[in-house]
């Protein structure tokens, strides 16, 4: 008898299960590998400043910081990297984008310098700013390590999950990304697109406007490699594949800030479900009253899926 059987093992679910293991539950994560996982195809990036407003994080920039230390603790725990810093070039898009940084102190505390300079091959006629504290977290090696971690807790089960032959457990929760066989109405269905490239001239730095170009530390035929993402459709009918539209989207995105020579050698894609207003979805199941929920991170779930699943344990433990 468990006292909670998780279904799904993205970053929600992963997540989820470490924490409750953490604090003494006994638990076990059921998963089963679905192409078009959007933890797969997530550029896993971890960034105190998003969007076209240079937003903070809903969760605000303190809380960003906890989150940030926790990652760090999960590294000490582990004895395993899971956080790679990196420099973050932000191309500003307009004078707006300026005038919220330099009106909000809040988010000044991320920003460290403001570029006016030419950089080779890019194109930046506003300037551009470091974000501070921006991190990326590799999703394969995220998952292997934590599935590694449940394997050797007991915790952990290979297995398509059959609601009709439940697990006994005091509560399940469904962490189960666009493949929640209840969750139709509570959610949103968004394809995100990736591309694998590779830069004649390297950058060692993390670039980005409006999409980003993030370094992999990997080569192809001598060149090193990058991914460039993502896109965020959420207004055609949703389809399980990659798209020649998604990859030429992307290619023009990159072509607004970024000259240099271009090599696409990769390709991915993934659906993100997204809750009402592109909230998250934490508790009981909306859609089935006998399971809770822990769904619809969005883009941003290596964010969103600490904090969440620290207000849904406080709901499942109370």
């Amino acid at each position: 008898m468990y006292d909670f059987h998780i279904v799904g093992g993205g970053f929600a679910g992963l997540t989820l299960a470490y924490k409750l293991i953490q604090k003494g539950a006994h638990v076990l994560l059921q998963d089963h590998f679905h192409s078009g996982s959007g933890t797969i195809a997530s550029g896993a990036l971890l960034n105190p400043l998003s969007g076209p407003h240079l937003a903070l994080p809903t969760q605000g920039g303190p809380e960003y910081s906890r989150i940030i230390e926790d990652y760090h603790s999960w590294e000490q725990k582990l004895s395993k990297q899971l956080l790679t810093p990196h420099k973050h070039l932000r191309v500003l898009a307009n004078d707006r984008q300026k005038r919220k940084l330099l009106n909000n102190q809040d988010k000044q505390s991320f920003v460290r310098v403001w570029h006016n300079t030419k950089e080779k091959n890019i194109i930046m006629p506003l300037g551009a700013i470091d974000i501070l504290q921006t991190y990326v977290i590799d999703p394969h090696s995220y998952i292997r390590i934590m599935k590694n971690y449940l394997q050797q807790q007991g915790s952990y089960l290979q297995e398509e999950w059959d609601p009709k032959q439940p697990v006994k457990a005091n509560k399940t929760i469904l962490c189960m990304g666009p493949f929640d066989p209840f969750a139709k109405e509570s959610l949103h269905y968004v394809r995100g697109e990736t591309l694998i490239i590779s830069l004649k001239e390297p950058l060692d730095y993390i670039l980005s406007k409006g999409v980003a170009l993030i370094p992999l530390n990997k080569q192809h035929h001598g060149k090193h490699l990058y991914k460039l993402g993502s896109t965020y459709d959420r207004y055609t009918p949703l389809e399980y594949k990659r798209t020649t539209k998604g990859r030429e989207d992307l290619l023009h995105q990159l072509r607004q800030f970024y000259t240099g020579d271009v090599q696409v050698v990769g390709h991915q894609y993934g659906v993100r479900p997204v809750g009402p207003d592109r909230s998250s979805l934490w508790g009981l199941h909306p859609d089935n009253d006998k399971y809770y929920i822990l769904n619809g991170m969005g883009s941003k779930g290596t964010l969103n899926a600490p904090y969440y699943a620290d207000l849904l344990i406080t709901e499942l433990i109370s």
